[in-house]
């Protein structure tokens, strides 16, 4: 209670320091009156010595401290003149800056390699995507898959050494991937690239991707309503996505289990998906005045069709003898409630101080039928049945201040969400058991943040932010209806980070540090006991501890090349475990538990030059952990080091002809306590066309041209070892045809409150 009254007192201070302040601020732009973000704003005495710092925003408008009598203000940008502008104490708007390009230094910097499209700033590694080769690639998910440290694989994307980000466009999270998709690459500004999130994002959260589209007044959907007595807009927009996809997998699988005797499975797995959904959104938002915004966002989505066909065939020996022969045929059938989530924000400004608020709530529902049948060659058959319904609702908001600071820029507010899962396990076999869980999950937090430019020298200016989260999480776990003490818990934690950005000469660098935690996952949590094979049950671990990781991180930019590396101690860690059952040692219960430590580090090298119509970009880099299991009465250690890479390749070709060609490779080595004893590579390929001036595009594409995507790993557990060598039918061929209405990009501006709790169901 005393950390929680404690940060409310501190952010009470902090606010009325801020209110306090007296600002001035103005706008920088080029010379065709563009907006220039990121540009260097800083206040100084006639001798030059540092008073105080900023950078322009998005729009390139900046605020700062009291101005000086006599000082001087220098606005500088890569490519163009500096500015030096006369200031006084009484100034609070310097109206309009307008920058003069530096033909010298354009030219110098053009003959070696053009403007810099990636570069680093503030928390973020930068690259620039309007009036690039990367407007032509497509889709936004496409122009991720171009981004130094950023891999996509499918409808999935992940960061070197930091797993898969959350996506934002214009400060709204992402939700599905069809809004990637949906993304023009013509109309995106820039990609931020966050791989060591400050206070303001949830713990859990490993890295961050921020879209910035294009600011076109002009484009949109919407209907304008103005009042004769102030000034009001309300916008309305609707989108609905169909996707019907199959999917086909192919695995071989084996089960070394050394007991009182080794036990061998060799079985043969054919699983065929079909995933059918509706999917919608419809949002409005409504402008009061330019410093006050609300909005809300229905998202509503249905399930048409999901299923998923097993089919196992299994030979068994014992010591080296035959033992049985198994055929397993399995339909799950996915009965899914009609998926609800609203989302509502406000945008304001008070004074100095913006405030953003988001509000969440989500209903969602399945149940999952299992029919199934176990044919044994010499044993008895059997017949496997169950229900599993799950019933989801989630209740979150979050709330930031911001507001300038002592010449910087102080961020603060809280976040709290309430969850309630009810996970039942209905068995109609005596193979397996019945149980019904309910969890109540309840997580508050308080965040503070604060960063400002520092001068190192007289031609060096950095940027530093330091932060620090406090989160309490609590869920009551209940069976049957009743409340089980000894599996309800209670964690506090305080996430403390900070980063420093600098820039010498044409080298920019960045340094960062932050507490993070990863929860388990409400599937990790149930008490169910699920029958795989006779020879396999799984369960979950209600005792689960959420991780704690310490998290280092080191950037470094230079004209068109990137070097990032990232050191990673994770207390904790979550993975499958299996243990044989009491009684019956030739069976294996797979349960998840935690793990003391396990560090582990990466680096990557990127180059993306521009050459001509062709736009390469090569990265290369390697992940390895130093971690070991007993297993099967021997040490194992985890420690082989696991390269990967990709080579995205486009040709701006004329007559508004574009080629994407990537490659995308992971080789052999170890991850948790498992080893990928396969390389495995994909190969993509699309020509795409534009016509009527751009506004319609055909793309035909093949994806995974050699079928190469492959799943082949090793795990080891207590006495057992399971090797799978499996491929998947990613190989596909499509064909997009986008015509481009005035209807562009969503313009909500709402960021979503309770993501972390949703990705946990």
């Amino acid at each position: 209670m005393a950390k929680k009254s404690f940060l409310t007192a501190l952010l009470v201070v902090l606010a009325v320091l801020g209110a306090r302040a007296q600002n001035f601020n103005g706008k920088v732009v080029d010379e065709t009156n563009q907006s220039v973000p990121f540009a260097n704003v800083v206040q100084t005495s006639q001798d030059s010595a540092f008073l105080s710092g900023c950078v322009t925003d998005e729009n390139g408008t900046f605020q700062m401290g009291k101005a000086q009598n006599a000082a001087l203000l220098k606005v500088s940008f890569i490519g163009y003149k500096d500015k030096w502008l006369p200031l006084s104490g009484t100034q609070t708007n310097l109206g309009t800056i307008q920058l003069e390009m530096d033909a010298v230094s354009l030219n110098e910097v053009t003959v070696s390699a053009g403007l810099p499209d990636v570069y680093i700033k503030g928390d973020a590694q930068v690259t620039t995507v309007e009036n690039s080769i990367l407007a032509e690639v497509g889709a936004a998910d496409d122009v991720l898959g171009k981004i130094p440290g950023i891999v996509k694989d499918e409808n999935k994307l992940t960061v070197f050494g930091k797993g898969e980000p959350l996506v934002y466009i214009n400060g709204r999270q992402v939700r599905d991937f069809s809004e990637l998709e949906q993304l023009n690459s013509k109309d995106i500004q820039r990609v931020e690239l966050v791989t060591n999130p400050g206070a303001q994002y949830d713990a859990t959260v490993g890295a961050v991707v921020r879209i910035v589209t294009k600011k076109n007044p002009n484009e949109g959907l919407g209907v304008d309503v103005r009042s004769s007595v102030y000034q009001s807009a309300a916008k309305l927009l609707a989108t609905v996505d169909y996707r019907d996809m199959k999917s086909l997998q192919h695995s071989n699988i084996i089960q070394e289990n050394k007991v009182e005797n080794d036990w061998l499975q060799q079985n043969t797995l054919k699983e065929d998906t079909r995933d059918a959904r509706l999917s919608s959104v419809f949002e409005a938002n409504y402008s009061f005045n330019p410093d006050h915004i609300v909005g809300v966002r229905y998202s509503p989505t249905f399930w048409a069709v999901m299923n998923d066909s097993i089919h196992i065939n299994s030979a068994v020996k014992m010591d080296g003898a035959y033992y049985d022969q198994w055929e397993s045929r399995q339909l799950l059938k996915y009965d899914y409630d009609m998926g609800h989530r609203v989302n509502a924000f406000y945008l304001g400004k008070v004074g100095n101080t913006s405030i953003d608020f988001n509000t969440d709530f989500l209903s969602n529902g399945h149940t999952v039928y299992n029919n199934g049948i176990e044919y044994s060659s010499e044993w008895d058959d059997r017949v496997i049945q169950s229900e599993n319904p799950v019933k989801n609702r989630l209740l979150a908001g979050k709330l930031t201040f911001s507001t300038p600071l002592w010449g910087g820029e102080i961020s603060y507010g809280g976040q709290a969400s309430f969850t309630s899962r009810r996970d039942d396990y209905i068995s109609h076999s005596e193979y397996a058991e019945t149980s019904f869980t309910q969890i109540k999950d309840r997580n508050l937090a308080a965040f503070v943040e604060y960063s400002r430019m520092v001068p190192f020298s007289e031609t060096v200016m950095g940027m530093f932010s330091v932060g620090c989260r406090y989160e309490h999480a609590a869920y009551d776990y209940y069976e049957q209806d009743q409340p089980i003490d000894g599996q309800s818990r209670k964690f506090n934690h305080v996430f403390p980070s900070a980063s420093l950005s600098m820039q010498i000469d044409k080298v920019q660098l960045m340094a960062s540090y932050s507490a993070k935690t990863s929860r388990p996952s409400y599937r990790d949590l149930r008490n169910a006991m699920e029958y795989i094979n006779r020879f396999t049950l799984q369960t979950g671990n209600p005792l689960l501890e959420p991780w704690l990781i310490h998290d280092f991180s080191l950037m470094a930019s230079w004209r068109f090349m990137q070097f990032s590396a990232g050191f990673q101690d994770a207390r904790n860690a979550i993975m499958e475990w299996a243990e044989p059952v009491e009684g019956s040692s030739y069976v294996s219960l797979l349960k998840p538990r935690n793990f003391d430590r396990i560090p582990q580090m990466w680096a990557m090298v990127s180059a993306g030059p521009t050459i001509g119509v062709w736009n390469p970009n090569l990265s290369v880099g390697f992940s390895k952990q130093w971690f070991s299991v007993e297993s099967q009465d021997e040490t194992v250690h985890f420690d082989k080091i696991m390269p990967f890479g990709s080579f995205t390749n486009v040709f701006a070709l004329p007559k508004d002809w574009t080629i994407n060609a990537d490659l995308t490779y992971t080789g052999k080595g170890h991850t948790g306590i498992t080893y990928c004893f396969k390389d495995s590579w994909v190969c993509n390929l699309s020509v795409q066309k534009a016509f009527l001036n751009k506004a319609l595009t055909v793309t035909l594409g093949v994806n995974d041209l050699f079928n190469q995507s492959k799943y082949c790993f090793e795990s080891y557990y207590s006495r057992l070892r399971i090797t799978k060598d499996g491929t998947y039918d990613s190989r596909e061929i499509y064909f997009t045809l986008r015509y481009r209405l005035k209807a562009k990009t969503s313009k909500y501006r709402g960021s979503l409150a309770g993501e972390e709790e949703r990705q946990r169901m």
